[in-house]
């Protein structure tokens, strides 16, 4: 905790925090441009917010939860080792709670855990995570948050090719090209590839846990995956503004190899997605006060699901479920006078889940659900000297009408009609004291209906409970973001307490048959501390480094959430140099990320032991960085450990990555 707290007090006091600074034009003339507040979205800096650059990471491979852990208040949850489904937790709350988007288009169907595996690093050029709310320009709260995703864009003509090969054959291949341009006319971004893993790492085997020094190292089995993914994304001026048109797909077959304690032989399980989007993007200028964005977009993803032993929960299963999803969008901001704007969103989202299952013995009909949202915020900006305030109120309502039809054993095609409300209300407010160093805080509630999957179970490890109520929330965060330069050393960082209480809170109970169950929980409050600092002291190196403590407690029960650790966190140090001679960049990283201990049971009888795991690798870049040689190594004291529901994770692991490009980055 100190280790990251001192720094942050320490930019307070002894950092020169950059004030707005004038800008050199053609002929000599000058212009003074005022730099946005210190915060963590330009978009809306009242929010709790932090953005990750992807554009120079030093590895090719690496999953999207290890890149979110430089995220505070975030912990990414995963079922074991690469191409297991994960997901995102924000603040305690579930992944469920957590709304994904790419670009400003929502993935999954609402209100679910997105799996966070099937979007490949390499096609995104950042993330930014919003904790505990988002921008209303984004049209998507949520209880925990929103996780957005934008794809990589280029503004120069750069083609790649990679290679990575590594430890329990874990190989891929990567192919990505660019047409940019600077003065609007169209370009492209493209990039495919394709990659898979055994998945057969050696992990500690316990059945008897009451008898010490029986353990014995097995080898997993039933863990191989392999993956393709495509994308394109192009962008050009029109109309006086910005279109961005996005089609994507991806694919992933391979076993489901089940926990520690219940390994599987014959699970499998494939994944594909498709999808396409196109939106239109106009800014607010001097020379007009309203700004626009409209989009639309559809995916469609089929998920087959064969367990013929029934060695997942209690029955056999050959499913073939498919998943249409359609979005429309459009949102506006008008400038009423330099101190006060009024934003409003709208969108419409139509979700059809059709299941088959070739084993039932009850064919099941289509679900589907149609939402309307209407959103709006007033925005107030104040200037007292240098001092400067924003607030930002909002109200925002989704009405969702559902036509479900039940899936699970003993209830298959009994029919169910719903129609729900669910409001939000937010405040949100900046103040900038000095130059660089901003207060930040809001207060919001929230409302979540259960989703598809919470009622109905995904064919496997979730079982659905079709008696489940919404969700209500009501949170607040409060803290300080800063941002600034002395010298050489540029550094922000944020500093945030937060809390919320959820009433009918939906939770996940493991069963006997390492399933895991939704319940709701009468009352459950979270508080924590969240903290984060990034900073580059000069050209060579790079610190990142972020912490989240927390408190969480079932107000039925006395004891805490499962599945909730109080501590988590995470310390990235990066060192470049260069060139020397041939060498144009050498660049060296290690990083360490702790995770303590938390219940597996809402009795916690359970105990999900912590971990700590430290990396590390090393990059030489040849020829203006146009070929790179990589090598990364993953968990160097083999820790190994569990993640989520008991699943093994891999021990220590090594990687290399080769990559050629047709210029440098």
């Amino acid at each position: 905790m100190k280790a990251l707290v001192a720094p942050m007090v320490a930019f307070v006091v002894a950092l020169h925090w950059a004030p707005p600074q004038p800008v050199e034009a053609q002929f000599g003339a000058t212009a003074t441009v005022e730099v946005p507040m210190a915060a963590g979205s330009e978009l809306d800096p009242t929010t709790a917010a932090t953005t990750i650059d992807l554009d120079e990471r030093h590895r090719q491979e690496e999953s999207l939860a290890e890149v979110l852990r430089e995220s505070p208040g975030a912990r990414a949850l995963s079922l074991g080792a690469l191409g297991s489904f994960s997901t995102l937790s924000l603040r305690g709350a579930g992944g469920e709670h957590t709304r994904v988007l790419f670009d400003t288009m929502p993935l999954g169907r609402a209100g679910e855990a997105f799996d966070l595996s099937t979007i490949p690093v390499s096609t995104l050029g950042r993330v930014e995570v919003y904790r505990g709310g988002a921008p209303v320009r984004l049209g998507a709260g949520a209880v925990g948050g929103v996780l957005r995703l934008v794809p990589r864009v280029s503004e120069r003509e750069r083609g790649e090719v990679g290679l990575s090969y590594g430890s329990f054959d874990t190989r891929a291949a990567r192919i990505s090209g660019s047409s940019g341009s600077l003065d609007g006319r169209p370009s492209i971004t493209a990039a495919a590839g394709i990659d898979g893993t055994d998945g057969d790492f050696l992990y500690e085997e316990d059945l008897t846990p009451l008898t010490p020094g029986d353990e014995q190292d097995v080898r997993r089995q039933n863990g191989e995956v392999n993956r393709g993914y495509g994308l394109a994304h192009l962008r050009g001026d029109v109309g006086g503004g910005t279109i961005a048109a996005t089609g994507f797909g991806f694919g992933r077959t391979g076993g489901v190899p089940g926990p520690a304690a219940q390994p599987t032989r014959a699970t499998r399980r494939s994944v594909a997605r498709y999808g396409a989007m196109v939106s239109w993007d106009r800014p607010e200028d001097d020379a007009q006060d309203l700004a626009l964005h409209a989009g639309v977009g559809s995916s469609y993803e089929q998920n087959r699901f064969t367990d013929r032993f029934g060695e997942i929960g209690l029955g056999r299963q050959v499913t073939d479920d498919g998943t249409l999803l359609g979005n429309a969008q459009l949102a506006a901001e008008l400038r009423l006078a330099e101190w006060v704007s009024a934003a409003v969103f709208g969108g419409y989202r139509y979700e059809r889940f059709t299941p088959t299952d070739a084993l039932a013995q009850v064919a099941v009909g289509p679900s589907q659900r149609h939402a309307g949202v209407l959103a709006g915020e007033g925005i107030f900006r104040a200037r007292l000297g240098r001092a400067r305030l924003e607030v930002r109120p909002s109200a925002r309502v989704e009405v969702t009408h559902a036509m479900l039809e039940e899936i699970r054993p003993g209830a298959a095609g009994l029919e169910t009609q719903t129609t729900t409300a669910a409001p939000t209300l937010r405040l949100g407010a900046a103040l900038e004291a000095v130059a660089g160093l901003t207060i930040v805080g809001s207060v919001a509630s929230g409302v979540r209906v259960p989703t598809l999957t919470e009622l109905f179970g995904d064919r496997g490890y979730l079982v659905g409970d079709t008696s489940l109520e919404p969700e209500h929330s009501v949170g607040g965060d409060l803290g300080l973001a800063g941002r600034g330069r002395w010298g050489s050393v540029t550094a922000e960082g944020e500093l945030r307490g937060f809390g919320m209480r959820i009433n009918d809170l939906i939770r996940y109970r493991r069963t006997s048959q390492y399933q895991a169950v939704p319940e709701n929980v009468g009352a459950a409050r979270v508080f924590g501390l969240e903290a984060g600092v990034r900073t580059d002291l000069g050209e060579h190196v790079r610190v990142s480094a972020a912490l989240t403590l927390m408190a969480t407690e079932d107000l039925d029960r006395g004891r805490e959430l499962p599945l909730r650790p109080s501590a988590s966190s995470y310390v990235r140090p990066e060192l470049r140099l260069g060139p020397y001679g041939p060498l144009y960049r050498i660049s060296l990283y290690a990083d360490l990320s702790h995770v303590a201990d938390s219940f597996a049971d809402p009795a916690n009888l359970i105990v999900q032991p912590g971990r700590v795991r430290v990396g590390a690798g090393v990059g030489v870049g040849f020829v203006e960085d146009r070929v790179r040689i990589a090598v990364n190594a993953d968990d160097l004291f083999d820790a190994r450990g569990q993640d989520v529901l008991g699943f093994p994770l891999p021990g220590r692991s090594v990687f290399v990555d080769l990559t050629l490009a047709t210029d440098a980055r």
